[in-house]
């Protein structure tokens, strides 16, 4: 079971050696960062669409763009259609269909063979995106509710709960911040490149099909 605030990521190629050297790549990068990470591999376009359809989410997909059947660019315009407007990074030996990538809204679009450089700070910047849109549930007087981590000026812990100031409100909770279901940024934790926050939990990859 997947946590919140874990980093959920697909990696798409059907070049098996291109998909597991992709998927190293990642593994490697969040781990160093202390990123909390899940990663799934898939052999085609149609494999991680129906995937998809049929329920499962991902925050970002590394996709290849020249795959038989459903390609990347097919892939992603398909997603978008169904309004779904998760972060995309394309990377292809094709250089020409870059712009076709962008028609897709996508983040990046790399060469094969990927620079390490570039592919981290694709890495780093997509998980930015996603640290800046998820939400820390608290519980409340009020009820539950979420907060996004980019709204926090700062908390206080005491001994009866935590008081989190907003701009212009400060929400308390009667939990202390680790009951929370997500902890705010009140721990120490590692920082990633252009400081992105990250979490100390291991990933794994898990290849889907």
């Amino acid at each position: 079971m997947y946590s919140e605030t874990q980093f959920l990521i697909a990696v798409c190629d059907d070049e098996k050696q291109d998909r597991e050297e992709i998927a190293k790549l990642a593994e490697d990068y969040y781990q160093k960062e202390h990123v909390a990470h899940s990663i799934k591999t898939y052999e085609s376009g149609t494999a991680l669409l129906e995937a998809i359809e049929h329920g499962e989410r991902f925050h970002l997909l590394i996709l290849d763009v020249m795959m038989d059947q459903l390609d990347g660019i097919g892939l992603a315009a398909a997603l978008r259609r169904q309004k779904d407007d998760t972060t995309i990074v394309f990377v292809s030996t094709n250089r020409e269909m870059a712009l076709q990538g962008y028609e897709v809204a996508a983040t990046r679009y790399l060469s094969k063979p990927l620079k390490i450089d570039k592919f981290h700070e694709a890495l780093s910047w997509c998980y930015q995106l996603f640290y800046e849109n998820r939400e820390v549930l608290f519980t409340t007087p009020q009820g539950m509710r979420r907060i996004s981590p980019m709204d926090i000026l700062y908390v206080e812990a005491g001994e009866r709960g935590t008081r989190v100031f907003l701009e212009n409100e400060r929400v308390d909770t009667s939990l202390r911040i680790f009951e929370q279901e997500n902890p705010p940024a009140s721990e120490a934790v590692p920082a990633l490149p252009q400081g992105v926050p990250g979490q100390s939990v291991r990933g794994a990859v898990h290849p889907a099909v």
